[in-house]
């Protein structure tokens, strides 16, 4: 049900899942594991857990 939305479950064990999302106009990944309260990471389509970054919010952008 979760991928008909777009979002990829990454690592069943691990509780790792991936919601589609655009930073400026590159398309990204907000990544959530179990556990953390909030989608607090993104990370480029070309990388995975191990790249992910902080949201930021700022003026300037989005995340």
């Amino acid at each position: 049900i979760l991928e008909n939305t777009g979002v990829v479950v990454k690592g069943i064990e691990q509780g790792l899942l991936d919601f589609p999302s655009k930073r400026f106009d590159e398309e990204v990944w907000l990544c959530w594991k179990y556990g953390e309260t909030e989608i607090k990471f993104w990370h480029e389509k070309d990388s995975g857990f191990m790249g992910r970054k902080p949201i930021e919010v700022s003026d300037e952008s989005l995340i």
